[in-house]
């Protein structure tokens, strides 16, 4: 299998608001992703700082398990040859040349300050969801996958706190993420945790001792709480001096508290108009064909997340997190193959890392952005092969959303479908449309 970086940035280089992303940060992208060009991936972000008008991003891009011999493969071109051992890129390549038994996936984060430099230097996280499950801990899984990317003399010093910061987690809450941001430092360790409520969150830091302050806390929960799933991944670095006094927490909304969130965060300086704007104008989907590996897909573009942290030298700040999946061909012809019009689609990735929240229980609850995500990811995959579905899409949002969504849930009433050529279509700012991929006649599936 082939890379699939630069096939992905092409696709989706005309559907990118420019509040968000400016001409000149994509170019800057697509050419940085040369060295990236032989690197397969199943899901990219671009990263936001929402209080600012630069229309500049970190870009990162996640590899699965199965996606790993297109990364160990790439990590050989003319890019990364010549490099010498100990530098970040020599660090992952150690890594995915032992790629541990129990990671899922990895995630490379290139930030914006890398683009234009010879050699840009990445940021590195790995899935740890099987660091700690209930109350045991696999501390072998944690420092194995560690030991590739971070000398000992960094390591070791790390080693208790690390220790404790696992073991203090709620029974049943484990660790999401670990990682390394080799591009900024090498003598901490970034680590995410698995979901927690905002009681959890205060009671967790108190136990692993940070230091900062708790006012800050409430302050960050009272700005965001109101909208959010109510499910918390914490995140904060393990340093020789303990934790990090700056921490952030991300997050998914509530379905429809996305306009009010981004006014809320206006309210208070933290996001522009123009950002809000543009993300706003981020979700919708489109057809694409990216090369004869990956077939026709659906390029399916949404909101990852939203993170709002604490920095003792900038106080609150909001990011946000702007997703591109692909639905490929290959998952098709698995969609094809089950009888009915009700077979369930094959999720690209699922399970297996990105930032998620907990399914959400109750008679007429509403569904938060994971379930929402996971409901248009459904739709489009379903209209591109299903006629009379589509006419659905078209006709009646409402009752799409409904037929494939499971469970007694609210289900949000200002979401439209449309074909591309009425994309440009006035909603008169009453609600999100998100563009069909073209649809495949069943001939063009079976056909040779």
């Amino acid at each position: 299998m082939n890379g699939n970086i630069k096939q992905y940035l092409a696709a989706i280089a005309d559907t990118l608001p420019a509040e968000v992303i400016s001409k000149e940060t994509y170019g800057q992208i697509y050419k940085m992703a040369d060295m990236f060009a032989d690197f397969a991936a199943s899901e990219y972000i671009m990263e936001t700082h929402l209080d600012t008008e630069a229309a500049e991003v970190d870009f990162s891009f996640r590899v699965l398990d199965r996606e790993k011999d297109c990364l160990i493969n790439g990590l050989k071109n003319d890019h990364f040859k010549t490099l010498g051992a100990g530098t970040p890129w020599r660090r992952i390549d150690n890594f995915v040349q032992a790629w541990p038994a129990g990671i899922d996936d990895v995630w490379l984060e290139m930030d914006y300050a890398e683009y234009n430099r010879a050699t840009p230097q990445p940021c590195f996280f790995f899935n740890a969801r099987r660091v700690k499950k209930g109350s045991a801990v696999d501390e072998e899984l944690l420092f194995t996958a560690l030991e590739r990317i971070l000398a000992p003399e960094q390591l070791q010093p790390l080693q208790p706190k690390l220790r404790e910061v696992v073991r203090q987690l709620p029974a049943d809450v484990g660790v999401f993420q670990v990682g390394v941001m080799l591009a900024r430092n090498s003598d901490r360790v970034r680590v995410f945790t698995l979901e927690l409520s905002r009681e959890q969150v205060r009671e967790y830091l108190a136990h692993i001792g940070w230091a900062g302050p708790y006012a800050k806390v409430e302050e960050l929960f009272k700005l965001v709480d109101p909208y959010s799933d109510g499910q918390y991944i914490l995140d904060f670095d393990v340093t020789r001096q303990g934790i990090s006094e700056k921490i952030g927490i991300n997050f998914g909304l509530m379905a429809n508290a996305l306009p009010d969130f981004l006014d809320n965060l206006a309210s208070y300086r933290l996001c522009t108009d123009s950002k809000r704007r543009g993300v706003l104008a981020w979700s919708g989907s489109r057809g694409s064909y990216l090369g004869a590996d990956y077939g026709y897909s659906a390029l399916i573009k949404n909101i990852s997340h939203f993170k709002v942290y604490y920095n003792p030298a900038g106080g609150l700040k909001a990011k946000a997190y702007l997703r591109v999946e692909g639905i490929y061909l290959k998952e098709l012809f698995k969609i094809a193959a089950k009888p009915g019009p009700e077979a369930q689609p094959v999720k690209q990735g699922e399970g297996s890392g990105s930032f998620t929240s907990q399914q959400q229980e109750g008679v007429g609850a509403q569904p938060g952005y994971k379930e929402m995500q996971d409901i248009i990811k459904t739709i489009a995959q379903k209209s591109m092969l299903d006629r009379d579905f589509r006419e659905l899409c078209l006709k009646d949002s409402q009752a799409a959303i409904k037929k494939v969504s499971t469970g007694d849930v609210v289900l949000p009433n200002n979401i439209y479908f449309l074909e591309e050529d009425k994309a440009g279509d006035d909603l008169a700012g009453n609600g999100f449309a998100y563009v069909l991929p073209p649809y495949l006649k069943p001939t063009w599936l079976t056909s040779k």
